[in-house]
């Protein structure tokens, strides 16, 4: 049980110190500045060194961790200072790129997560305020906001449609998307599964002009819609269910 709720803390962290503490405008310097770079790694161990209060002998661990997202994160500016302008890195484009460094920094944490599990020790918090669960649930919740929104621009952000003159507010979209990935996780934990079609309903109704009028916005709105239900039913299956 230990072993999960470590592994699940250092998940939060990682979400917390990656994507929470790190703006859109340090993730583009730091492709380019060596000294961005470092700023963003100090930043992404502030939430590990505060986990010292949940498993209090894990100071180490937590300092092996950002130092692993600090190495992969130099050895990737490195290799970016290096591409010709223009190229992608290896022939990679920027989804797998981004797949593959979190899917680097996400096995550095499994197995930080395994390392001396049976010597950690539960800190003044881990017995307080009913912590295993919310442990259990948070990397989950953390993810449904600015990750999945990241995640989706990065990944699917080629299919959209370009647009010279938009009117939509800037950063709507993403509270959008926030907001119907909370509320269907909150409808499915409830078994109100009706209420997610409700949802889709009125996210339909209030783009309903631009979807019948322009077909390349319909497919990414399609995209968009389907994308935000797979995360958090994937999120509901993991973390709730």
């Amino acid at each position: 049980m230990r072993d999960n709720l470590f592994f699940l803390t250092l998940i939060s962290a990682h979400l917390i110190g990656d994507f929470y503490l790190q703006s859109k405008a340090m993730a583009n310097l730091k492709k380019d500045s060596l000294t961005m770079t470092i700023k963003h790694s100090l930043y992404y161990g502030i939430p590990f060194i505060l986990l010292i209060l949940i498993f209090e002998n894990s100071l180490g661990l937590l300092l092996l961790a950002v130092c692993i997202h600090f190495i992969v994160d130099g050895i990737k500016f490195a290799l970016e200072r290096k591409k010709k302008k223009g190229k992608t890195l290896f022939g990679l484009k920027p989804r797998w790129i981004y797949v593959i460094d979190q899917g680097i920094h996400l096995l550095s944490l499994f197995f930080i997560g395994t390392i001396s599990v049976a010597e950690l020790r539960g800190g003044i918090l881990l017995e307080s305020f009913n912590l295993p669960l919310v442990i259990t649930i948070l990397p989950g919740i953390l993810f449904l906001f600015k990750p999945a929104n990241i995640t989706f621009k990065i990944i699917f952000g080629g299919y959209a449609p370009l647009e010279k003159d938009s009117i939509s507010i800037s950063g709507a979209g993403a509270v959008i998307g926030s907001l119907e990935r909370i509320l269907m996780l909150i409808f499915l934990g409830l078994n109100q599964f009706a209420a997610v079609g409700l949802i889709m309903t009125a996210k339909s109704i209030a783009r309903y002009d631009k979807i019948s009028k322009d077909p390349i916005f319909a497919e990414y709105y399609l995209i968009g819609t389907l994308y935000s239900i797979l995360v958090t039913v994937i999120i509901y299956i993991l973390f709730l269910l």
